[in-house]
């Protein structure tokens, strides 16, 4: 009796100290979440704001939304009054709901704003306008922070239910005290940082696809998410749906896991375990919200334009053979392509189309329509047909300057610049466009920068990923360690490979594979430590 005793006091005992050991931890990474995310917000606070043109577009878009509850608007004297006061407000837009009186854009008269771009900021600028019930200029600078967020909590979650909560915290921090990361969420010139968003956003769905347990609840709950979140990036920044691929893969997976294997054959729609309905399912419900989305933005834009007797067709989208015949001169200009908007117009005049060379270069996405495209694109693929050695040079030189962002392999402390510029002593589109925003290679806390070499985080993972594959001796391991990491990769090389690097922003997006990986190595390498710690 006295054995069984001590026996249950044991046991209570170390339940006890294995439940405070939980909580101390769960207390722990508490603190450090909670610091990333603080931290994050300090750096974007600490970001001068740069009040590009289309951070105008936007404000115009999201003030037409919430005074006038049409889709996109421009007003006269819209613009002068936001300029009045944020020259009134502190450089840094700390305050985001600061708010501008509604009365001051109630004067004047409207009408459609048709800007060929990407509506996905503007509209929900204005939502936010509508929820917060107040104009406020610096709400912009917020939007992909708020965005991150739940994200960010979500990979937390995935790594934390495959026992590695340290790799995600690790990722957490990097992903924070990065100055690219908080110079993307600022940036009013572009809205890239919703294509990064995404493309974190990719990480814990495919962790769950290919490692989770799996249930049809869970994935379903994913799905919706992940699509809602997507749709959000999709209609911000267009080159998210190059993305798409990586999403797909973990459907594919999924699909082949649980239908196949007869694990889901009771549920409703797949009582015979169809494969392929399954996969249709998913794609339906992962790609629903952005359809809703888009059908939305166009109902707007069209009642917007029948209100104010205009019948020109909305344009969502940008020019797609614009960007790639441009971006044919990444490297060099053999057939004459160059990257910028004034260079293929004179390539479409000069084929006897459109002539938009005498146009103010702001002027020319509002100008370019399917004839000019056509032309761009036989061109475009002529040159391809005619040299095919020529285009597979500068998809391998674009895919090796993406994968080992050759840009930013200097370290100014080794080799006494920060980037690696071409030989020309002028500038090249890609360089120029790298410099929209910090680079990848540096980190920030408050105001200060720092550089650290890439070579940091990318030897790390190479190491791990060439140690697994020499342990492992299942083929069946190997295959979807591979499988897992390809679909990981790929769609973030699908946009700087095959349009262009000279977007700057978008081929350093492979950096967070980086962050993954090296967050990975270091658990692996806390963790043999602490083995060898271990008596016996």
């Amino acid at each position: 009796m006295k054995n069984n005793f001590l026996s249950y006091g044991r046991r209570f005992s170390s339940a006890c100290r294995g439940g405070l050991q939980s909580i101390k931890k769960r207390v722990i990474y508490f603190l450090l979440g909670s610091g990333c995310f603080v931290l994050l917000a300090a750096n974007i606070h600490c970001t001068k704001p740069v009040y590009h043109f289309r951070y105008w577009k936007d404000m115009h878009e999201g003030i037409g939304l919430y005074l006038y509850n049409q889709f996109p608007l421009k007003g006269e004297g819209w613009e002068e009054t936001v300029k009045s006061f944020v020259s009134k407000n502190p450089e840094v837009p700390f305050i985001f709901w600061e708010k501008i009186p509604s009365g001051l854009f109630l004067s004047g008269r409207v009408s459609p704003l048709n800007y060929p771009d990407d509506k996905g900021r503007g509209l929900l600028l204005g939502l936010l306008f509508k929820i917060m019930n107040r104009i406020a200029p610096f709400t912009v600078f917020w939007i992909v922070y708020f965005l991150a967020l739940p994200v960010l909590l979500w990979l937390l979650l995935e790594l934390n239910q495959l026992n590695h909560a340290f790799t995600a915290w690790v990722f957490i921090a990097l992903f924070s005290l990065s100055s690219y990361v908080s110079g993307a969420i600022t940036l009013t010139y572009s809205s890239t940082a919703f294509y990064l968003l995404a493309g974190v956003m990719l990480f814990p769905f495919l962790l769950y696809c290919f490692w989770g347990r799996i249930s049809f609840q869970g994935y379903l709950l994913r799905l919706i998410f992940a699509g809602m979140f997507f749709a959000v990036c999709a209609i911000c920044r267009s080159g998210a749906l190059f993305l798409l691929p990586g999403f797909m893969a973990g459907i594919l997976t999924v699909s082949a896991d649980q239908v196949i294997r007869q694990k889901w054959a009771g549920v409703f729609f797949l009582k015979k375990g169809s494969y392929l309905t399954a996969v249709f399912a998913g794609l339906i419900i992962f790609l629903a919200p952005y359809g809703i989305t888009q059908a939305f933005i166009h109902g707007l834009m069209n009642r917007t334009n029948r209100i104010h007797g205009v019948s020109n067709p909305v344009l969502t989208r940008h020019a797609i053979w614009h960007s790639v015949w441009a971006g044919l001169g990444d490297f060099d200009s053999q057939y004459g392509h160059i990257w910028g908007d004034l260079e293929p117009c004179s390539a479409v005049a000069r084929a006897g189309g459109p002539d938009f060379t005498g146009l103010p270069r702001h002027i020319i996405p509002f100008m370019i329509n399917d004839d000019y495209e056509r032309i761009l694109r036989k061109i475009c693929l002529k040159d391809i047909m005619n040299d095919p050695f020529w285009y597979g040079s500068i998809m391998g030189k674009r895919l090796l300057f993406t994968v080992f962002l050759v840009k930013l392999l200097p370290w100014e402390i080794r080799d006494g610049s920060a980037f690696c510029y071409e030989e020309d002593s002028k500038k090249t589109a890609v360089d120029l466009y790298y410099q929209f925003s910090p680079t990848a290679d540096f980190f920030k806390i408050g105001w200060h920068h720092y550089e650290w070499p890439v070579e940091m985080f990318m030897l790390p993972v190479w190491i791990l990923l060439a140690g697994k594959a020499w342990k492992s001796r299942n083929n069946k391991i190997i295959f979807r360690y591979a499988l897992f990491l390809f679909s990981m990769v790929i769609p973030f090389l699908i946009l700087p490979v095959f349009l262009t690097t000279a977007g700057g922003m978008e081929p350093q997006a492979v950096i967070f594979l980086y962050f993954l990986g090296f967050s990975f190595a270091l658990e692996k390498l806390i963790r043999i430590n602490k083995d060898r710690e271990i008596p016996g």
